[in-house]
């Protein structure tokens, strides 16, 4: 192509050209589609993976209905010496049953796996836990 035919009107024949470019556009399009959709497959999470995010939501609920919350700057150091032994029981009860709750929490869940995310839900302990599960991560629904 020379600079005379880059400065003259485009002529009836050269819409092919612009055809071709969208049809490589196109092509580009699927793959990143393509690829996007199966980074997407193989980083949703596993209903395991679930199972580890119930477990640790369970724990902060436990922590937060057992353990007196903390106040303003008037804390006592007694109240202050009570909290900190009752987080300290909650984290060693869910070290020491942890094995035991994942099994339950794995038992009372459903999942719905879409292949690029997966909807799961757990009815456990009183309490119901749902989230979305994709790229490896978990969004509480």
């Amino acid at each position: 192509m020379t600079l005379r035919s880059l400065a003259t009107r485009p002529q009836p024949g050269d819409h092919l050209d612009m055809n071709h470019m969208n049809r490589n556009l196109g092509h580009a399009v699927l793959v990143v589609f393509g690829w996007v959709g199966s980074t997407m497959a193989i980083m949703n999470p596993s209903q395991g993976d679930y199972a580890n995010f119930v477990f640790k939501h369970m724990m902060n609920d436990t922590k937060q209905a057992v353990c007196p919350q903390e106040s303003d700057t008037t804390q006592s150091t007694l109240t202050s010496l009570i909290q900190e032994f009752c987080n300290g029981m909650v984290v060693g009860l869910g070290t020491y049953t942890y094995e035991e709750a994942l099994r339950v929490i794995d038992l009372k869940t459903t999942s719905t796996n879409y292949i690029v995310c997966s909807i799961y839900q757990t009815e456990v302990f009183g309490k119901s836990y749902r989230a979305l599960g994709i790229y490896g991560r978990f969004l509480q629904l």
